[in-house]
């Protein structure tokens, strides 16, 4: 059997599934597929797939089939997901999951595999960022938002969409359109994207603080699930460590973008799609203390997330020769 197992992976075509959360780290990590793969097996406009008219033709919102079919047609090996939440059922597309899935079947199936990449930034960092690029450098009114008012704002406005199964606008809300940018300013974005959806909003008290207790059931199932998620991607980046890729404790010019991926050019690891580069830090921004507390507070989840996903990432970097693989 792993004689089969090995002649089978030879012959599979694999692709990197990346998982985009807006404003941490997406066009760093397309610009380094550019300068790691071949050209022709990149999609042009951000690793994102198009359709006729179509720039990103949403691939968060493929089912598998067409995702096998784009990506044995045009042959195209990395994708990028970033408006939608992670679709769940993509992870039987894992070597792992398709490979029992082909033994149950007694087939020869020649579906192509997926690698899954995502990178983490800071979640009120992100947030930070998010308002100083849709929310002053390409907001489209009269009367800029304050930060306050943009965070706000997108709260009402995710809480308004949040009806609809993709959080998008696009069925239970009337007249709604498609409102692409409607989560991407939300509480505990990052666990919205990895529960497949659901992790709810959380509704906070007269002094902005959330009573978790209180909402534990809501809640829970969804974190678990993207715990349960993540735990199944190949790799996690926090987007403040993406330099630190193709770092080892003994410098020798490898790591973790290498070991999963064959990655060796890391150039451009830190771009934007347009303006300066800048570190945001929302402990320098213009919130109160109040507002901030709030605002860690909304997002806590999001946080446990995070420094996770950085613990693992430096243990992968910093304690590779004693990680024990296949255990």
């Amino acid at each position: 059997n792993n004689n089969n197992n090995n002649n089978d992976a030879k012959k599979r075509k694999v692709a990197i599934w990346y998982e985009h959360l807006s404003k941490a780290g997406g066009t760093s990590m397309c610009n380094l597929a550019n300068s790691n793969m071949a050209r022709s097996e990149v999609p042009n406009y951000y690793c994102m797939p198009s359709e006729p008219k179509k720039p990103d033709a949403r691939v968060g919102q493929w089912d598998n089939y067409k995702l096998k079919l784009y990506i044995d047609q045009n042959k195209k090996y990395i994708v990028s997901n970033e408006w939608e939440p992670f679709p769940l059922e993509r992870l039987s597309m894992r070597p792992d999951a398709a490979a029992a899935v082909a033994e149950n079947h007694n087939d020869d199936d020649d579906d192509p595999w997926l690698i899954f990449v995502t990178t983490i930034r800071h979640p009120l960092n992100r947030i930070i960022s998010a308002w100083k690029f849709w929310g002053q450098l390409h907001f489209a009114g009269k009367v800029k938002p304050t930060l306050a008012q943009y965070i706000q704002r997108q709260e009402d406005g995710a809480r308004r969409d949040f009806n609809d199964p993709q959080g998008l606008g696009k069925g239970g809300i009337k007249n709604a359109g498609d409102d692409f940018l409607a989560m991407v300013g939300r509480p505990n974005f990052a666990l919205w994207k990895f529960s497949g959806g659901t992790m709810p909003l959380p509704m906070g008290n007269e002094n902005g603080l959330v009573p978790w207790g209180d909402i534990e059931s809501e809640w829970l199932d969804s974190f678990v699930t993207a715990v349960k998620t993540l735990c199944q991607f190949d790799l996690m980046i926090p987007m403040e460590l993406l330099s630190t890729t193709h770092e080892t404790t003994k410098a020798m010019g490898v790591g973790p973008l290498h070991d999963v991926l064959g990655w060796n050019h890391f150039e451009k690891s830190h771009v934007v799609p347009s303006g300066s580069v800048v570190n945001n830090n929302a402990k320098e921004s213009d919130l109160t203390s109040d507002q901030y507390d709030a605002l860690w507070d909304k997002n806590r989840l999001d946080m446990v997330i995070y420094y996770w996903s950085r613990a693992v990432y430096l243990t992968k970097i910093h304690c590779a020769d004693s990680l024990v693989v296949g255990v």
